[in-house]
């Protein structure tokens, strides 16, 4: 989120946003609720932090509008992982999928790879690349 920001995910179903504070500490600025599981994945897209969650949800955050939840996303299936490649965000999905959602397109899904196995992503370059822990 810049220099003097971070936001971390926590098992207490929040988002934390923690910022530098004078003295060059890092302090809890604020807490970001969810309703639905642990915080296990965070990404910035377009400006906006989106957190997923073990209980199946994606909470879109717009840090310049006081941090409000500007969109939840239900999946309903843990969501392991989540990237921003362009205009898309990719998530990768308990039960073994990965799903492209599209935010230009009121967060629809508009493909879904079955049995994908993955858990974790990441962009290396233009690159998506997947793994899975065993």
């Amino acid at each position: 989120c810049g220099d003097n920001k971070f936001v971390s995910g926590s098992g207490d179903q929040t988002a934390k946003v923690w910022s530098k504070n004078d003295e060059g500490a890092w302090a809890l600025e604020r807490s970001l609720p969810h309703t639905a599981g642990w915080v296990c994945c965070l990404v910035m897209h377009d400006g906006l932090l989106l957190s997923g969650t073990y209980g199946g949800e994606i909470k879109v955050w717009d840090p310049n509008n006081d941090w409000a939840c500007v969109r939840t996303v239900q999946i309903g299936n843990y969501v392991h992982s989540l990237v921003s490649c362009g205009a898309m965000v990719i998530s990768a999905n308990s039960d073994q999928s990965i799903q492209v959602w599209s935010p230009e397109e009121d967060w629809t899904c508009t493909r879904t790879l079955e049995d994908s196995r993955w858990e974790k992503l990441m962009l290396c370059g233009d690159m998506l690349v997947a793994s899975k822990s065993t």
